[in-house]
Formats: C-alpha cells, structure tokens, sequence
C-alpha cells in the first residue's frame, strides 16, 4: 500500500479522533451551501463535509449558540479552529484560504447542552 494512503488514514483518523462521530447519525437534511454530506447529533454536534467547498459551507436549523468551529482539510491535514456567535436557522461559513476546497467542517455547541 503506498504511504500517502497511510498518512490520508493517519490524518482523517485524528480529525475524527476529535469529535463525537460515535453518536452522529446522517443527517442531509441539513445540509446546505457547498455542504454535500452531514453528521449530526442531538447535542448540537455536527461533521460536514464537501468535496469542493469554492462556496461556503453551511448547515440548516441551527439552534443559537456559541459554537466551536474546527475545518479540516481533508488533503493535508490542516486544521483551523475558530469560535463563533451563530445565530438561529440556516448558516454558512467560507472555509478559511488555508483549507483547501476538498474540507471537512465540525461544529460542536459549547452552551447551552448538557453532555451526553
């Protein structure tokens, strides 16, 4: 197997590593701008991803909240973490110039839920 396959495996198992996929469930209902595919869970949790994010990237029914915002880029490894005011409903987010179009974004609520 090359080993480009193996450091792919090693970063997207890290990312991954970082968030609470184990309890998501598929969910492209909420999907929206750029966003191709969403997992989510009841905690105000959330993974998406798209394969070319040259639109912003974007997630529908949004409770408010202050939110922590890690993007991925799903090629190199790159990770960049913001926190954020949302608002209620459906957001977008352009993906910052250092994450590449292929990205990966997890939003994870950090008031107002109580851990599961």
């Amino acid at each position: 197997m090359p080993r480009e396959t193996f450091q792919d495996d090693g970063r997207i198992r890290t990312f991954m590593e970082g968030t609470d996929f184990y309890r998501m469930t598929p969910q492209s209902n909420l999907k929206t701008g750029s966003t191709l595919y969403v997992l989510a869970n009841d905690a105000g949790s959330y993974i998406a991803y798209s394969p070319n994010a040259a639109q912003p990237m974007g997630l529908c029914d949004l409770e408010a909240g202050t939110y922590l915002l890690r993007w991925f880029d799903t090629v190199d490894g790159d990770t960049i973490e913001q926190v954020l005011a949302v608002a209620a409903g459906d957001q977008t987010w352009s993906r910052p110039p250092e994450i590449g179009p292929e990205a990966a974004l997890c939003l994870k609520r950090l008031d107002g839920v109580t851990s599961q």
